[in-house]
C-alpha cells in the first residue's frame, strides 16, 4: 500500500484511515472514552483540591454556562453524513472561518442536528479522537440533553486556575519577562 501524504497517518505501510478495525473497535472506543472521562475527572479533582473551593463555570452574556458535550461514538458513527461535504484538510485557510468543515461528516451532521433540535450553537468540536463539542447551554436545555441517547457525558467548563508559564508573561521583581523569551528558554540576561 502506498502511503498517502495528505489526510492520513501511516505506520508500517498500513493506513489507519483505510483500516479502521485496527483502531476503532469497541474495546478501543471503550478504553478511549474511559481514558478521556477519567482525565477530565482527574484534572477537575486535582484543580478542586488545589483551590479548596469550587471554581465558577464559564458563562456567556446571557447567563448560559459553557459545557463540553461528549457524544456517543456509536451514534456518531451511525449518523448519516452524506448531506455534508467531505472533510477539508486541516491546513485549509477556510477553517479559520468555519471550524466544522475539517471534521468528519457524520460527526458534523450529528452536532448540527443537536444544534437544530436544542437551539444551541457549538463553539468548538472534535471528531477524530473523540466526537464532542462545546457550547453555551441554558440549564433547562442541559437537562433535556442528558436524556438524549446521542449524548454520552456533559461536563461543565470552569474558569481556569492553572497558568502555563510558557505562554504567559511572568514577572521577576519589577521586570516583566515576555512569554516568548520563556518559551525558548531565554532566562539569562543578554550578557550571560
Amino acid at each position: 500500500m502506498r502511503p498517502s501524504l495528505v489526510g492520513s497517518f501511516t505506520f508500517e505501510e498500513v493506513s489507519v484511515r483505510s483500516n479502521p478495525a485496527c483502531c476503532r473497535g469497541p474495546i478501543f472506543r471503550l478504553f478511549r472514552t474511559l481514558f478521556f472521562t477519567l482525565a477530565i475527572a482527574s484534572v477537575t479533582t486535582i484543580a478542586a483540591a488545589d483551590d479548596h473551593t469550587s471554581r465558577p463555570q464559564l458563562i456567556d452574556q446571557y447567563g448560559n454556562g459553557q459545557y463540553f458535550v461528549l457524544l456517543d461514538e456509536q451514534f456518531a458513527e451511525l449518523e448519516d453524513g452524506t448531506a455534508e461535504a467531505p472533510a477539508r484538510l486541516t491546513m485549509d485557510p477556510y477553517n479559520a472561518r468555519d471550524f466544522y468543515g475539517w471534521h468528519r461528516p457524520n460527526v458534523r451532521a450529528l452536532v448540527k442536528r443537536l444544534e437544530r433540535t436544542y437551539g444551541i450553537q457549538a463553539i468548538l468540536m472534535t471528531s477524530y479522537a473523540l466526537p464532542a463539542f462545546a457550547a453555551y447551554i441554558p440549564k433547562a436545555t442541559v437537562e433535556r440533553l442528558r436524556s438524549d441517547r446521542a449524548i454520552d457525558v456533559i461536563v461543565p467548563v470552569t474558569e481556569p486556575t492553572t497558568v502555563f508559564t510558557a505562554w504567559t508573561d511572568t514577572t521577576s521583581g519589577a521586570e516583566i519577562i515576555p512569554w516568548g523569551k520563556t518559551a525558548i528558554g531565554g532566562q539569562c540576561p543578554v550578557r550571560c
